[in-house]
């Protein structure tokens, strides 16, 4: 069974001690006896998500694919030097290339364009997997808080989209983002909250859509 993963950081495993044994893609894949393809890298937009899961799944053919979007402020721009990403907290460095785009998330970027490119770019994930899939989503920005749910309820691409998906902090950590179950701080899953997402994914075989 071949399983390919892509997400950011917390696909990646970031923060892990041993990232390559104990984020949530290799307990799957241990548990299924798969083998695993993780391509996630940090600071990735889900405009680079959507991509390389199109280019991945067009170099080879996979049993399931599991998707971590991410957050929505980020994104990919193109320039003849080649792609570059972009997020709101690069833009504030002046030092960073991405400072140039201080007027873009001063002027045009707003919580609804957000929203709207994350599901557009889910809507190109599922137009381009033909096999079993799966999403996840990064619920750690104010685009994804229960407030701003009215925000992806009115989403077009939303519309678009047949595959639910499930939120990682709320619907599956069960505990706020920031928050571990001690009281520690966890900007990302640690290795029990890794496993916690491996489980749910194992034992889940259906999502129900909350927005």
């Amino acid at each position: 069974m071949e399983i390919l993963f892509v997400g950011c950081s917390i696909t990646w495993g970031d923060e892990l001690q041993d990232r390559l044994k104990d984020r949530y893609s290799r307990l799957v894949c241990d548990a299924l006896g798969a083998n695993e393809t993780n391509v996630a890298e940090c600071g990735r937009s889900n405009d680079w998500i959507a991509r390389r899961t199109a280019e991945e799944v067009q170099k080879k053919e996979y049993d399931r694919v599991y998707i971590q979007l991410t957050v929505p402020n980020r994104l990919e721009y193109f320039t003849e030097e080649g792609a570059h990403r972009f997020s709101l907290q690069a833009a504030e460095r002046k030092n960073d290339l991405a400072y140039k785009m201080k007027w873009y998330y001063k002027f045009v970027r707003n919580f609804q364009n957000d929203v709207e490119n994350m599901y557009k770019n889910k809507f190109i994930i599922e137009s381009a997997v033909k096999c079993p899939l799966t999403f996840i989503v990064a619920d750690c920005t104010p685009e994804h808080k229960p407030e701003m749910w009215h925000l992806h309820k009115q989403s077009n691409w939303n519309r678009l989209c047949k595959i639910d998906h499930s939120w990682i902090w709320h619907d599956i950590l069960g505990h706020p983002f920031g928050k571990g179950p001690l009281g520690k701080k966890e900007n990302h899953p640690l290795e029990g909250p890794h496993k916690k997402i491996a489980d749910y994914l194992l034992n889940s075989t259906k999502y129900t859509k909350i927005v």
